[in-house]
């Protein structure tokens, strides 16, 4: 064993740009350590050097290690075997990847979450009980197949992630998680047996028990699933828990169905041409929460929140209904569409799940959406065609959602009208906003182009609007939003008006709306006077209560408003007879019998009846 060469006792502390730092600082100061913290573009190489410190730290950090960690890597190239170098979560990654190691998506996107984390007992490890709960901020870690030689994996989670690394010869070694953080247990341990590390190399450190040449420590795994490959196998397992359950099987949805239970629609594509060319349709989301940002808002009411976007301007309520990662339910959609049921020209209302079976479909259209959203991603050829073809025989114009050329073409291919680009990889989660800019120029005429994920402000839609781009949809930010007029009116580049304080829910962008006209008759004196003006396609029919000419006693309103609401529900046919047809009236009146189908038959002209 060679002597440790001098250094000063100072340990350096990178600074990744992240909060955390400011733990790591307290901690390892109050375990006695003389720290000096740099940011890592604020510094050199050269200038530790002439600080000759006793060990580094690398603090976590946003973005990935080849990007975003400054010198980071470049100190570990210098000091490796010379002093000990410590790495958390970012700085893991950066040991890591010098190494040869591949930095990818984790499986799984993870914001404050605490997990159970098995490791080897050696090295950082000593003294630390097996089975630590740590708390971890990450969706990218180290590949467990690409482990370079030098390294040895120390400890990993529960479904096979990579929680840490070690330099089988060097004082180097990492991990992904935060020992820091006031949730993770035994993190000052960790840390105090980093800080009792003395020289570059493990034989220097007998009492860490790493005693090199080491076998290959490597993790068992099993392939890891993308947070996408979740999804989609869990809601598989939802449907098969839901067609089980009484009253909720795809016989009981079908019946439904074949009994006109489903609420009336709107047409999906009409809706959101409303708004051009002048202003893009504005795709409101209620999303609680989600894999890539965890919590949203849990308290939030989706009938309320629904209502204020509608009022703000939204052609489109986008409501998440799946329960495990978006915190969403089919009941929200029902009570979006209740809430919206009275509004006139109403926005639609878009189911927003991962629809892999034609249950789904059914689902949405019975608790009320007009489209459905369906993924290209998780579907094959067979599969999509099958699903957009079904959502068509209900009415309902889906919503195809692509994030690649290949997918585009897909979608192109199947004869989608409106097309959305997620700017967000549903296997990475990684967002890139020209996602949307390379795939407009593979949209047919005729097409519509929607864009999805990111959309944080005006900014991000300029270039869009020119590229063809006819709506957004918007999550996250809009949820975030205190004004969700104020928001959309900025999305749109609308001038401020004057009353630009008031609460958004009480205004609403003027867009007009084709509507007709509606026909009121006053003055009915009599019920032939009353059928006769149904029959005429009357909306409104008026009676006069007031001492008048016209005035109408009450109990022949009575019976003026029994007949009117008879006429409710039925379609006018066209009966002919050898002999004159009897009126309406005359059928009603007549003491003989008649047949009281060919009553409401000869009656109504429409299927909207008049108010009285």
């Amino acid at each position: 064993m060679s002597p440790a060469p001098q250094t000063s006792n100072i340990t350096i502390l990178i600074d990744n740009y992240d909060s955390f730092t400011w733990n790591i600082y307290q901690y390892i100061s109050e375990l006695g350590a003389q720290v000096l913290v740099f940011r890592n573009d604020e510094t050199t190489v050269e200038h530790i050097i002439s600080i000759n410190p006793k060990n580094i730290i690398i603090s976590p950090g946003p973005g990935k290690p080849s990007t975003d960690s400054g010198i980071s890597r470049d100190l570990i190239s210098h000091f490796a075997g010379k002093i000990p170098i410590f790495g958390v979560c970012l700085g893991e990654q950066c040991i890591f990847e010098f190494y040869g190691g591949k930095i990818d998506y984790a499986g799984e996107i993870v914001h404050g979450k605490v997990s159970t984390i098995t490791h080897d007992g050696k090295g950082c490890y000593i003294n630390v009980p097996k089975g630590i709960k740590a708390t971890r901020y990450h969706s990218l870690a180290g590949l467990p197949n690409t482990v370079p030689d030098e390294l040895e994996t120390t400890s990993w989670t529960e479904s096979g992630v990579l929680m840490g690394v070690r330099h089988r010869e060097f004082t180097i070694e990492g991990v992904q998680f935060h020992p820091e953080s006031i949730l993770s247990e035994h993190g000052k341990v960790i840390l105090s047996n980093f800080l009792s590390l003395q020289g570059g190399k493990w034989e220097d450190n007998p009492a860490f028990c790493i005693k090199p040449p080491l076998a290959n420590t490597a993790a068992i795994t099993k392939p890891v699933q993308t947070i996408l490959e979740k999804i989609h196998n869990q809601r598989l397992k939802d449907i098969e828990l839901a067609k089980g359950q009484p009253g909720s099987s795809l016989n009981d949805l079908k019946k439904l169905l074949s009994l006109h239970v489903a609420p009336p629609l709107i047409d999906f594509v009409t809706r959101i041409k409303q708004t051009l060319p002048k202003y893009p349709s504005i795709f409101a989301e209620i999303k609680r929460a989600s894999p890539s940002k965890g919590n949203i808002d849990l308290s939030v009411n989706a009938a309320e929140q629904a209502l204020i976007y509608a009022k703000a301007g939204a052609s489109v309520i986008s409501v998440l209904t799946e329960s495990k990662w978006f915190k969403g339910t089919l009941n929200d959609m029902r009570q979006v569409r209740d809430v919206l049921s009275t509004l006139p020209n109403r926005p639609a209302i878009l189911r927003k799940d991962f629809i892999v079976d034609t249950y789904q479909i059914m689902e949405a259209r019975l608790y009320g959406a007009d489209t459905i959203l369906l993924i290209v991603a998780i579907l094959s050829n067979e599969k999509l065609e099958e699903l957009y073809n079904f959502s068509n025989n209900l009415g309902m114009e889906p919503l195809v959602e692509v994030n690649n050329e290949e997918e585009m073409r897909r979608a192109v291919k199947l004869g989608a009208k409106v097309i959305g680009v997620n700017n967000r990889n549903l296997h990475t989660f990684d967002v890139d906003m020209n996602t949307t800019s390379r795939l407009a120029e593979l949209v047919p005429e005729g097409v519509m182009l929607v864009a999805l994920s990111g959309i944080t402000g005006r900014a991000d839609v300029i270039s869009y609007l020119d590229q063809g781009v006819c709506g957004f949809l918007i999550g996250e930010a809009l949820m975030k939003s205190k004004n969700k007029r104020a928001f959309v009116k900025g999305i749109l580049d609308l001038k401020e008006e004057d009353d630009a304080n008031v609460d958004s829910a009480t205004l609403s962008l003027k867009i007009k709306a084709p509507r007709s006209p509606l026909v009121k008759i006053c003055g009915i004196l009599t019920i032939e006077a009353a059928i006769e003006a149904a029959d005429a396609g009357a909306d409104i029919i008026g009676l006069i209560f007031a001492k008048s000419r016209r005035q109408v006693p009450l109990d022949r309103a009575l019976e003026i408003v029994n007949v009117i609401r008879e006429m409710q529900s039925e379609k006018k046919i066209e009966i002919t007879d050898d002999k004159d047809e009897l009126t309406p009236y005359e059928i009603l009146t007549s003491p003989k019998q008649h047949d009281w189908f060919k009553l409401h038959a000869t009656r109504i002209s429409r299927a909207r009846k008049p108010l009285i």
